[in-house]
C-alpha cells in the first residue's frame, strides 16, 4: 500500500540473518554461502563421529573380552551359558517379561533385548556379537507379527549360522504363541506349544531344555531385577487412598426353581440339534445323551421340533443341583455349579444382544 511495504535486497538479507533456519532449509539460498556450508559440514562430522554411549551392563557382561569381530585368540573362549529370547517389541514384551523370570528361577541365564532399556537398534552390533559367542540356545517367538520384524529376521539369520558352526540342529527352539506361517530356515523343527496356555507351554519348554542338557546354575537362584524394573516402567503408580471398587460380577436376584434334563425319543440329527440349541432363546447345554435347560416340555417341543422329539427325564431343584450335583447323570457338584454359571452367562449375553449391545 506504500513504499514501506516494499522489501529490497537489504531487507531480505537482514531477514535471512535473523532467521538462519530459513537459509538452511533452501539450498539455493546457501549454495554460495561459505559460513552456512562450514556449519553444515561441521554438524555432519559431529553427528557421524559422535562417541557411542556406554553399553548397558546387562549386555556388556555377555560380550567377549576382546572388542572386535571375534574374541582374541589368546583369551579364554567365551562360555555358552545364555539363553537368548528373540522377540519383537512391543508386541512380545509381555510374554518376555512373563517367561524370562520363570526360566531364571530354574537356574538358566536369559537375555532379551528388552533388558537394555534402550531401542534395539542402538545396541544391535553388540547384541549380535553376544548372540554369536554366548548363546547356548535361542528361543524365537513364533507368530506372524513377530517373524515379520526385520530385527528378528536378522537375529534369526545369525542364530542359523551359529547353529551350523557349533553343529547343534536343536540350537533354535521355536515358541508357538499362535497358529501361523512356518519359521523360515527351521524346516520341520518341532515347536514348543504355547497356544493352549502359557503355563502348559513353559512346562514343555523346561522339559526340552533339561533333555537337551542346557547348562544352568547350581547355586542360589538369581532373577535379574531389570525384568521387574521394565515392567514397572509403564505401570500405573499406586496411591495410598480409598478407591471405588468396580466389578463385572452380577448378583442374580432370582432364578428358576428347577432345572430339567431332556433326552431324545427315536432318531435325531445332531447337526440340526446343535443349530436349534444355538437359536433357542433359553440357555441350554448338551449333557451326555441329552441336554440340560430351564425350559419346560412345551417350550422344548416347539423350539426343537426340527431336530427331533424330546422327553423330560429329570426335574431337579436348582439349589440342590448346584450344591450337590446329580449323580444319576454322573454330574458332580463342581461340574453342576459350572454348568449353571455358564447358562446364566449365556442368558445375560443373549439379553444384552437383544438390546443392541456389542460384546467387548
Amino acid at each position: 500500500q506504500g513504499p514501506g511495504d516494499i522489501f529490497g535486497p537489504g531487507d531480505l538479507n537482514a531477514l535471512l540473518r535473523k532467521y538462519p533456519e530459513i537459509e538452511k532449509a533452501h539450498q539455493k539460498l546457501w549454495a554460495q554461502s561459505t559460513p552456512v556450508l562450514k556449519s553444515l559440514i561441521k554438524e555432519a562430522f559431529e553427528e557421524a563421529l559422535a562417541k557411542p554411549g556406554p553399553v548397558p551392563p546387562v549386555l556388556a557382561n555377555l560380550l567377549p573380552s576382546a572388542q572386535g569381530p571375534a574374541p582374541d585368540a589368546a583369551a579364554a573362549p567365551a562360555v555358552r551359558d545364555t539363553i537368548f529370547l528373540l522377540k519383537a517389541s512391543p508386541i512380545d514384551d509381555e510374554f518376555a517379561l512373563w517367561l524370562a523370570p520363570k526360566l531364571e528361577a530354574e537356574g538358566y541365564r536369559v537375555f532379551a533385548d528388552i533388558l537394555t532399556l534402550q531401542p534395539g537398534d542402538k545396541w544391535r552390533r553388540q547384541m549380535n556379537q553376544a548372540l554369536q559367542y554366548r548363546a547356548t540356545k535361542v528361543l524365537v517367538v513364533w507368530r506372524d507379527a513377530t517373524l515379520a520384524d526385520q530385527h528378528v529376521q536378522d537375529d534369526l539369520d545369525i542364530a542359523l549360522e551359529v547353529a551350523k558352526e557349533i553343529d547343534d540342529p536343536r540350537f533354535i527352539i521355536p515358541l508357538r504363541l499362535e497358529q501361523g506361517k512356518k519359521v523360515k530356515g527351521l524346516g520341520d523343527a518341532m515347536p514348543v506349544d504355547f497356544v493352549r496356555g502359557w503355563g502348559e507351554g513353559v512346562a514343555g519348554l523346561l522339559d526340552a531344555l533339561q533333555r537337551q542338557k542346557v547348562p544352568r546354575s547350581g547355586g542360589p537362584v538369581v532373577i535379574d531385577p531389570n525384568w521387574e524394573i521394565f515392567r514397572r516402567r509403564g505401570a500405573v503408580p499406586l496411591i495410598d487412598e480409598a478407591e471405588r471398587l468396580t466389578s463385572n460380577w452380577l448378583r442374580a436376584a432370582e432364578a428358576p426353581d428347577v432345572i430339567r434334563y431332556y433326552e431324545c425319543i427315536g432318531a435325531i440329527d445332531s447337526r440340526l440339534l446343535d443349530r436349534a440349541i444355538d437359536q433357542f432363546k433359553y440357555p441350554c447345554t448338551l449333557q451326555g445323551a441329552g441336554f440340560i435347560t430351564f425350559a419346560d416340555q412345551t417350550e422344548v417341543n416347539i423350539a426343537l421340533a426340527s431336530a427331533g422329539r424330546f422327553q423330560m427325564k429329570h426335574e431337579i431343584p436348582l439349589l440342590d443341583f448346584v450344591d450337590n450335583g446329580f449323580l444319576k447323570l454322573g454330574i458332580e457338584r463342581q461340574v453342576a455349579s459350572n454348568l449353571v454359571i455358564a447358562m446364566i452367562k449365556q442368558a445375560w449375553f443373549s439379553f444384552c444382544r437383544e438390546r443392541g449391545f456389542v460384546e467387548y
